[in-house]
């Protein structure tokens, strides 16, 4: 990570303990991923350990209101700055100790005993920027077997959400995943992918894939949406949306198949005109004009679009 700083102290400072060890203080955590804990209320505890060359650590404790509720996220907002002064309740500690400081450290609702700290520098000022953004599959967005490339600039089934973000493309209440999964060995159309009627359309893109006139989505139980469930094959196995000579129709509403799908969110920790005071009474201060915290990375997890009403009963 880089950090620019300006006077006070160099960079790398060197200081004494009363035992007589050299501790060094160069606050850089090279290409660190932060780790976080959730405290009580919407309190959240962001840091990193260092046990290779130096017994260290780096922690940012802080309470916002933007702060997502998920213990493993810290914001899935991308439309604006997290932005926030530096004070007793937003601090950063910066730590070495005498021995080697356990994963759980900050973790503990008791603090552990040991290791000893040796030395210890906390905010005295500063802004601290959260920039977020949302990283999906870089090839497949929606995470349903046919590559972004194929899918730009298409909704096939008119609902609003494009093919790139939409995991059932052709509406029929059948994931896209689904069918593009060809266990039966059917016929594949001119792109490869399954075509079971053989009409040229792939069934991930044919709202009626074994052409008997039936819908795929009223050939599939409104109460399972499972093409598997025993109630949606005949005896030899197969799906009825897949077999031709079974006509058997689902009525009344269906409820569509909710969209979902997977993203990380990043947000990188950028901390402007910090400034770090040893607490050992000496009042040295420590001050960067910029400082990179480094990149917190969530949890993966799940979003949902909207699921327009269902018109096609």
């Amino acid at each position: 990570m880089r950090n620019y700083f300006y006077i006070l102290f160099l960079f790398v400072g060197f200081t004494s303990c009363d035992d007589g060890d050299i501790i060094i203080n160069n606050f850089d955590f090279e290409d660190a991923t932060l780790t976080s804990c959730k405290k009580a209320g919407k309190a959240k505890v962001l840091y990193i350990i260092n046990n290779d060359d130096i017994f260290e650590t780096i922690s940012l404790q802080a309470t916002n209101t933007a702060f997502s509720e998920e213990a493993d996220v810290l914001s899935t907002n991308t439309s604006s700055d997290i932005r926030f002064d530096l004070s007793t309740s937003n601090k950063l500690t910066y730590r070495t100790y005498d021995g080697t400081v356990p994963p759980n450290y900050f973790c503990s609702d008791i603090p552990p005993s040991n290791p000893k700290v040796n030395e210890e520098f906390i905010s005295v000022g500063g802004t601290v920027v959260i920039n977020t953004i949302a990283e999906f599959n870089s090839t497949d967005k929606d995470g349903d077997g046919v590559p972004d490339a194929e899918e730009l600039d298409e909704d096939t089934d008119g609902d609003g959400i494009m093919n790139v973000d939409d995991n059932d493309d052709d509406g029929d209440n059948i994931l896209t995943s689904t069918e593009i999964a060809n266990f039966n060995e059917d016929a594949v159309n001119e792109d490869g992918y399954r075509d079971t009627d053989e009409d040229g359309t792939a069934n991930y893109l044919d709202d009626d894939d074994d052409n008997d006139t039936v819908k795929t989505k009223r050939e599939v139980s409104e109460e399972s949406q499972d093409p598997t469930a025993p109630e949606n094959r005949n005896a030899d196995g197969l799906a009825n949306y897949l077999n031709p000579l079974i006509k058997d129709e689902f009525t009344g509403e269906i409820a569509i198949v909710p969209n979902v799908i997977s993203v990380t969110y990043r947000s990188s920790i950028i901390i402007q005109n910090l400034q770090l005071q040893n607490q050992n009474g000496s009042g040295e201060v420590i001050s960067f004009e910029t400082y990179d915290l480094g990149d917190f990375i969530s949890a993966t997890t799940l979003i949902t679009s909207p699921t327009p009403a269902n018109t096609d009963n």
